[in-house]
């Protein structure tokens, strides 16, 4: 008999987020930048990966892209936001 599959990481995402009464648009932009995430690192799931990942792609974005200063700057607020609510929810 097959074990139960856990839950999606978006949909782990989003019941976490729900929990803590985040608006659906912070839910929805944390979503979109947890895929984004993980599709520059090759569909790795962000468990198996350091903290020189999120460094990388925090450091990818605004140099690959090249995004303006204003858009740089909310890349930043939202990756370290992010980080942040990665780590509540891996401390718990």
């Amino acid at each position: 008999m097959k074990e139960p599959q856990k839950p999606r990481l978006t949909t782990q995402v989003r019941a976490a987020i729900r929990t803590l009464n985040y608006s659906l648009y912070t839910e929805r932009n944390y979503v979109y930048w947890i895929k984004q995430f993980i599709h520059y690192h090759q569909l790795r799931h962000p468990i198996e990966m350091s903290d020189n990942a999120v460094n990388s792609f925090l450091t990818y974005l605004p140099v690959i892209l090249k995004a303006s200063v204003k858009y740089n700057h909310s890349f930043l607020v939202n990756g370290f936001s992010l980080c942040l609510f990665f780590n509540m929810q891996t401390d718990n």
